[in-house]
């Protein structure tokens, strides 16, 4: 059989013959292929299943079953391998990569993905193959990528650890695939993670390969629980490789990398942790790119399976690697504790977020040596590359979408729930395009995030404390606003630790917090530090009052509210007011607690007030006006301290029987004095920055405060003779 394309001609033919009919059919193809793919449905359609293939704009592979059928592979065990079968690898332009084998294993793989309608699966050629030019080796994974409709997150992370030097980062292409001439759609060609030449290269005899899989440890056969963490640590490959063996030099050098984890642990675990210790014994530069790469794509998966580490003999030290499985990573969840806020701190929280993870990098992250390093290597090695990452996205998308229509027609998941379910995954766009975009989106907000937050200069803090609950002890740190205690439950808070937490170098060093509690039957105890104990354990003494303060509230405002027995949340209060009511007998059952910068530019403005006039100067959320006596604002006037000379505030007032006035800029006055006119609405703009908002309320005659409102739109009312009464207002950055 001779192949033109996806044409066959017998060789019996007429010679003549045989020319007239191929030049016939070349033509055929040509206008067949020039024309527009024809799909089964409105969007996308149906692609027609060929005795053989064709070839498009991606590689394509072609398997041939040998004595079973697509259906009885992907009905079985993944595990179940078939032998005989005939591959071909044929390329569009690039045919030194082109090859036939006609003895290749297949089997399915895939924990969740096997479960999907779209199967990945493992093939073993017969002999090593530089396959795309990624490097000779026989075994190779065909991943679906059913679950991700933009097709391109593993590749794209894949890709990330490779340009960050992560060594033995798999490589990986997209061909398109056909089995016994159905056409299976885009898949990813991968690496299989493994020890071998091109893969995962160790060379002692006690070198290992490992996972930490909390999820499917029970399915292999050599696995240990740590001590401190509760991960599972399963064997994956060893050089050795003579696992079940009597005497099997992998299995002793498993046991021993099991008493690695438990000694690396328990110095990690340490209250007082030994950083030169714990340095001695991991790869540093591995640990931290393999956090940075899972913490851009807040994987959810990273910490919990799917995490490969490896280890090459008695003498070497721990490395984390190759980076694996981002199909649910890269907001494809937009649940925040699958990995969805673009705008928090994932893998550090992940105990928060995934229970049943392990929480290495909580406990790395409280080392300043490792926070130093981490700040180093994200901004000499790290920010550059992922200033690219979007240009990426948009590269992998023009390489995509003539593969992706064809994809889709076979598996349309556009506009669908996504495959991980709605509880955690986002509902899929209804085009390819706008999948892509949604994605990109996503990038560019979290790249945002983290250049802000590993700056020197970071302006993102952390507040954390952790309540003493009545029946439940230590709760758990909380930040930024977040309950700590319980409400509805009748229990005391008894006691209460908070610190903070910024890769801000003088905030760090500089901003200090202070705290002080009151104790039934002891009264106010002294003030403590961060980290210090405030309140009682043991004693069953429920806190009644507390007050927090900063030592440098120029800078920042330290704010909280408590919620009390009988009464409730209270309103939030600030550097050093008491919340609670000391010696009433009401306990305190949860607090929130965040921290506000105070913003360098503030407003200042005076309010023209009936019968009393031009009041003193108010700055930054106080109030301007009066409340309780029936006064009408008249006029108004507004300015900025400490703005750049480019930065100017303009407003415009409504006035009884007048209207809509004009802006006013900078301390001139809006509205009117002498003409017993009210104000009955005003507009507030910036101009000159995009780095703050302007905010503001009024106090309107019997309706009382408005909600905040900001830049530029109104506050009060129009056509309705009501007066203002007060008003606030503030400067915050956006």
């Amino acid at each position: 059989m001779e192949f033109i394309g996806k044409i066959k001609v017998k060789n019996g033919a007429n010679n003549m013959v045989k020319k007239q009919i191929k030049i016939i059919l070349m033509v055929c193809i040509v206008i067949f292929l020039a024309l527009p793919v024809v799909y089964a449905n409105d969007d996308y359609g149906e692609i027609e299943n060929n005795e053989d293939f064709i070839i498009y704009d991606l590689p394509v592979i072609s398997i041939s079953l040998n004595g079973t059928t697509l259906e009885e592979i992907n009905s079985g065990s993944k595990e179940t391998k078939y032998q005989g079968n005939s591959l071909i690898l044929k390329t569009v332009d690039n045919e030194q990569y082109d090859f036939e084998d006609s003895d290749v294993e297949i089997k399915g793989r895939g924990n969740f993905s096997w479960t999907l309608p779209k199967k990945s699966y493992q093939i073993k050629l017969s002999k090593k193959q530089n396959v795309l030019g990624m490097g000779k080796a026989k075994t190779w994974l065909l991943i679906a990528n059913y679950a991700d409709a933009t097709l391109m997150r593993n590749k794209l992370t894949y890709d990330l650890a490779k340009e960050l030097n992560m060594p033995y980062t798999q490589n990986s292409e997209w061909v398109e695939l056909w089995v016994d001439g159905e056409y299976l759609g885009n898949y990813l060609l991968v690496e299989k993670i493994q020890i071998n030449d091109n893969r995962v290269e160790l060379k002692n005899s006690q070198g290992l390969l490992i996972e930490m899989d909390n999820n499917y440890f029970l399915e292999e056969i050599n696995w240990f629980k740590s001590s401190k963490s509760g991960s599972y640590f399963v064997l994956k490959d060893s050089v050795a490789d003579d696992e079940g063996e009597q005497d099997s030099q992998a299995e002793v050098a498993f046991n021993n990398f099991k008493n690695y984890i438990n000694e690396f642990e328990s110095y990690l675990y340490a209250k007082n942790k030994n950083w030169s210790k714990i340095s001695s014994m991991i790869d540093v530069e591995s640990f931290i790119k393999y956090y940075f790469i899972n913490e851009l794509t807040e994987n959810a998966d990273c910490v919990r399976t799917s995490m490969f580490m490896y280890k090459d003999g008695e003498e070497d030290v721990l490395h984390l690697g190759p980076v694996w499985d981002f199909d649910l990573a890269l907001a494809n969840c937009d649940k925040e504790n699958w990995g969805g806020n673009p705008n928090v701190d994932y893998i550090n929280n992940i105990k928060k977020y995934m229970d049943a993870s392990m929480d290495w990098y909580t406990e790395l992250l409280k080392i300043p040596e490792f926070r130093i390093a981490l700040i180093e290597i994200y901004n000499n090695e790290i920010k550059p590359i992922l200033s690219t990452f979007n240009e990426a996205i948009m590269n992998y998308k023009n390489i995509l979408l003539e593969s992706s229509n064809r994809n889709f027609a076979k598996w349309n998941v556009l506009g669908q729930e996504n495959p991980f379910g709605s509880y955690r995954g986002h509902k899929i766009k209804d085009t390819y395009e706008g999948e892509v975009e949604y994605l990109s989106n996503w990038v560019e907000q979290r790249i945002n995030y983290l250049n802000e937050r590993y700056s020197d200069n970071s302006r993102i803090i952390n507040i954390q404390y952790n309540g003493h609950i009545e029946n439940i002890g230590w709760q758990g740190y909380k930040q930024n606003g977040e309950i700590s205690g319980t409400t509805g439950n009748c229990k005391r808070l008894e006691a209460l630790v908070i610190n903070k937490e910024s890769f801000n170098s003088y905030v760090s060093n500089n901003l200090k917090i202070k705290y002080q509690v009151y104790v039934d039957g002891y009264g106010w105890q002294n003030w403590k530090e961060e980290g210090e104990i405030a309140g009682t354990t043991g004693e069953a003494r429920k806190i009644e009052a507390i007050r927090i303060k900063l030592n440098n509230p120029e800078a920042y405002s330290i704010q909280y509210k408590v919620h009390i027995e009988d009464l409730g949340w209270t309103d939030w209060l600030s550097n050093g007011e008491i919340a609670g009511n000391s010696g009433q007998n009401k306990r305190i059952e949860a607090i929130k607690i965040r921290l506000i910068e105070t913003p360098k530019i503030k407003a200042t403005y005076s309010a023209h007030v009936e019968n009393i006039g031009w009041q003193p100067l108010s700055t930054n959320g106080e109030e301007a006006g009066t409340t309780g006596m029936g006064l009408r604002l008249e006029a108004i006037k507004v300015s900025l301290k400490n703005a750049p000379g480019d930065v100017k505030i303009k407003y415009k007032v409504h006035v009884e029987n007048i209207g809509w006035q004009d802006w006013q800029y900078n301390n001139s006055t809006a509205g009117t004095t002498g003409e017993a006119r009210r104000m009955e609405a005003i507009r507030i703009k910036l101009e000159g920055t995009s780095e703050y908002s302007v905010k503001y309320r009024v106090h309107i005659q019997d309706i009382g405060w408005t909600e905040w409102v900001k830049d530029g739109e109104i506050a009060g009312t129009t056509g309705q003779a009501l007066r203002l009464e007060a008003i606030e207002i503030k400067i915050e950055r956006k």
